[in-house]
């Protein structure tokens, strides 16, 4: 990820706190976490639509489609011009995108999202685990890339980019022409990312920690899931890292779908919600 990133992170977890607060909850030193199964063709329960302007998303029987919508300022075609950039050309507008936040925290277990990613350069789909304190882990799809997905993941107050990201393959059918499984299993040991149930990248504690042991650099903060859809071709690096910037003149809007999420908070760490037993939270 690129150091011009940095303000997309700042823009993503003030999109996570603008989330009502009564999401929340601890007892004792435990989080509430909520076990669950979305299936996104059937309703929205346990996610909240936390930066949604119109037209950005709709439910359909493919799932949660994310859409990325043509500025305003380049609905007729005319208009649209790339400028010149330090790392290459850009967009001095950027299209709208939707971000969904879960409505309660997650401190270790697995994440799971099957997920159809947008397929334009420039365009970036997300799925996070986001902290209040900046920590993070993530895939990121970047348009054109449809044999590889990004994982990352993020540490702390001062967050350091192009550090710890790590391209990965997908195998079969490109990301942006069918429904592949995501899988981010997060323990206080080692954060493994999967797809297609296949292991694609370990990250140990240990590899993160000072020579003593001590000062360990790895993400254990309590941390909302967020799915999302965002323009990188607003800034000369961002969008040479996503394939940008897009093209208006070629597109009215850029879809990705999200078909499904599943949330299994570690009960050791986390205080488990099942069923209906939400009523409080």
């Amino acid at each position: 990820m690129k150091k011009s990133l940095f303000l997309v992170c700042l823009t993503a977890l003030a999109l996570a706190n603008q989330v009502d607060a009564r999401a929340y909850r601890r007892d004792g030193d435990r989080v509430s976490c909520r076990n669950s199964k979305t299936d996104f063709s059937k309703g929205l329960d346990g996610w909240v639509a936390a930066y949604a302007p119109d037209n950005t998303y709709k439910q359909s029987e493919r799932g949660l489609e994310l859409k990325l919508v043509r500025p305003n300022e380049y609905k007729h075609s005319a208009n649209y011009e790339t400028l010149k950039g330090p790392d290459g050309p850009y967009n001095k507008f950027s299209g709208d995108g939707p971000t969904f936040n879960s409505t309660t925290y997650m401190q270790y277990g697995n994440l799971t999202a099957q997920v159809q990613s947008a397929g334009v350069g420039g365009a970036v789909t997300a799925v996070i685990l986001m902290g209040d304190g900046r920590d993070e882990i993530d895939f990121e799809w970047v348009g054109e890339e449809g044999n590889n997905v990004q994982t990352n993941y993020f540490w702390g107050k001062k967050v350091v980019t192009g550090v710890n990201d790590e391209t990965v393959p997908v195998h079969g059918e490109p990301t942006h022409q069918s429904i592949h499984t995501y899988k981010i299993e997060w323990t206080p040991e080692y954060i493994k990312w999967y797809v297609d149930d296949d292991v694609v990248r370990t990250k140990e504690k240990e590899e993160t920690c000072d020579d003593n042991g001590k000062n360990c650099k790895f993400p254990t903060q309590p941390s909302r899931i967020q799915l999302g859809l965002w323009d990188g071709s607003d800034k000369s690096g961002t969008a040479a890292w996503a394939h940008g910037p897009i093209d208006w003149r070629k597109h009215s809007s850029i879809p990705a779908y999200i078909k499904s999420v599943t949330i299994e908070c570690d009960p050791e760490h986390n205080d488990v919600i099942d069923g209906d037993d939400d009523e409080d939270v």
